[in-house]
């Protein structure tokens, strides 16, 4: 028998009381800290003034500021649950120094997202000035792309016309049977009824009533979108000369949602667009339903560069970056109307700088574009190559870190409001990557300094090829 000699223990005192700071339990470091910082300082009269005048009857509402910060902390740390806030309100340090002992339900936090809806795009221009006023941004280059996310609806409910057609037939004989039944049963007191719900439970009549309507609406949305695909599918027809095998179809859980084609397959999703400035600031940001890029490039540019504009970022754009997902001739020609040098790749990545042969004299109008895109790439290989860090490495972050791959409303709206928050919010985390990098002295090294790995921006490759050949380049802010 082995016998262990112990001379004492250590119990934990779970019944003693302490008095003490949020801030001194979680430290000045934080990223809570930074992000409260931030929304402190934004300008949120709009969602107030939805709070109607302060002596209202009435339980007092949440301070719009604090579930803003609890929002966008949610989504940096990829918590955008409302009831996974909720428990992070009674659970986290970080959560209760945002709340300050104040413990929100979800049905508010959810509540208050939606009341935000158009509201995000204006916080994310402030977030862009907030960053212009820290010298954090870099106009040497822009770089654009997308990135495929998914619904929160499944393939399996893409339906034809056909099938929709029955379905929009049963619902509406479903809501003449639930008016029937509850003129039969007497008034409509909101109390149980002899109907069952989900689960089985008793549903009221109103209840009833409203639910089938909503499943009417969506079921008459889904046929829009079923004829919006056929129509999308003549006018593709007109212009390859190729028609579709199959028929169209339109997802009846999500209807704006589509099927997007990915490395791993095809999803029911979104296409979710960035702008990234040369030190990975997202300057512009849009949700499409369309399966390509090449239509977003103009409104994507036009975009970044008025969001530049309204947050005071006057410095003019270096070049902007883009893979062959954006080329087309008119998008060539844009760059006649912006005062930005393009380099939008025409083929392949591992084609760049091959430039095709053409004969002027006979070459179309597209051909000789391409021609001239091909050149200036094969001249500015090194500066092209700086787009897939930019862009790519920030979706990896969004998608990989923050496990954000999925939106988690539905309608293009909803997405498209859930995108501005998930991308304000990595804007604040990178004001707080910028802040403690600015704040540590040098005897005091962060874990980036004594690392193995180091952040592209870093590495001696990148130093090498920072600056572009192409001229008249615009130094750094």
């Amino acid at each position: 028998m082995l016998w262990v000699m112990v001379s004492r223990y250590e119990f934990p005192g779970r019944d003693q009381w302490f008095v003490t700071s949020y801030r001194e339990l979680l430290g000045d470091d934080d990223a809570v800290w930074t992000m409260i910082e931030v929304v402190e300082g934004l300008d949120l009269s709009v969602v107030y003034d939805r709070y109607g005048p302060a002596s209202g009857a009435g339980r007092p509402a949440f301070d719009p500021t604090m579930m803003m910060t609890l929002l966008l902390f949610g989504y940096l740390e990829g918590k955008r649950s409302s009831r996974e806030l909720e428990a992070a309100c009674r659970r986290d340090l970080a959560y209760q120094a945002i709340c300050g002992g104040i413990r929100p339900d979800h049905a508010t936090i959810a509540r208050f997202r939606v009341l935000v809806d158009d509201v995000v795009e204006s916080v994310f221009v402030q977030v862009i000035a907030e960053c212009d006023r820290r010298g954090m941004i870099d106009l040497e280059r822009l770089a654009i792309d997308g990135t495929k996310m998914e619904a929160a609806a499944s393939k399996e409910s893409n339906h034809t016309g056909v099938f929709l057609d029955e379905l929009h037939s049963r619902v509406r004989e479903l809501l003449a049977e639930t008016k029937e039944s509850d003129c039969d049963s007497g008034s409509d007191t909101g109390g149980a009824s002899s109907g069952s719900g989900p689960g089985g439970g008793g549903w009221s009549p109103t209840r009833r009533q409203g639910e089938t309507l909503r499943k009417l609406d969506r079921v008459e949305q889904t046929q829009v979108e079923v004829d919006a695909a056929r129509q999308r599918r003549d006018v593709d027809f007109k212009r390859r000369g190729r028609r579709r095998t199959g028929e169209a179809t339109a997802n009846v859980v999500d209807p704006e949602s589509r099927l997007q084609k990915t490395r791993d397959g095809w999803i029911q999703g979104y296409n979710a667009q960035a702008v990234v400035t040369g030190n990975q600031i997202v300057v512009a940001a849009q949700v499409t339903a369309e399966t390509t890029d090449v239509g977003m490039f103009q409104p994507m540019i036009n975009q970044a560069i008025e969001n530049l504009e309204t947050a005071g970022a006057g410095s003019p754009v270096g070049v902007i970056l883009a893979d062959a997902g954006y080329w087309s001739a008119a998008n060539f020609e844009f760059g006649d109307h912006i005062d930005a040098e393009l380099l939008i790749a025409t083929k392949k990545r591992s084609q760049i700088g091959v430039v095709d042969e053409i004969d002027p004299a006979t070459a179309s109008h597209k051909a000789r574009a391409r021609h001239a895109m091909e050149t200036r790439l094969a001249n500015n290989k090194d500066e092209y190559r700086q787009r897939g860090w930019l862009i790519e490495g920030t979706f990896a972050h969004t998608k990989t870190h923050r496990q954000i791959r999925r939106f988690q409303r539905r309608g293009l709206k909803a997405c498209n409001a859930e995108w501005f928050l998930t991308l304000i919010a990595y804007n604040i985390g990178k004001i707080h990557r910028y802040q403690q990098h600015h704040q540590r002295g040098p005897g005091n090294p962060t874990r980036s300094d004594t690392s193995r790995t180091r952040h592209p921006r870093q590495h001696p490759y990148h130093q090498r090829h920072h600056r572009s050949p192409l001229p008249n380049r615009h130094p750094h802010r």
